[in-house]
């Protein structure tokens, strides 16, 4: 598989290391994306709405653009565009 364990870098991972590799280059990522996290308005009650809308919308394995992703999002009264959609 290919992810961003540490953006924008992208790494090729093998599923089932994937988890427990995010988790641990979660707190660096955070830490490093904290400011634009500011400039968008994206704190930790929106990051976990959108965390639970995209997980129900791809549940299934289903594959979406990143528009049929923000309908969703706005289907649920969410506003996401430019860096904050990204």
């Amino acid at each position: 598989m290919c992810t961003h364990l540490l953006r924008p870098t992208w790494h090729f991972v093998a599923a089932e290391d994937i988890r427990w590799m995010m988790q641990l280059t979660a707190p660096r990522v955070h830490a490093v994306n904290a400011y634009m996290y500011r400039q968008c308005e994206l704190d930790r009650e929106l990051l976990n709405r959108y965390q639970d809308i995209l997980i129900k919308t791809v549940e299934g394995g289903k594959q979406l653009t990143r528009n049929a992703l923000n309908e969703a999002f706005r289907e649920h009264g969410i506003i996401a565009q430019g860096h904050r959609l990204s």
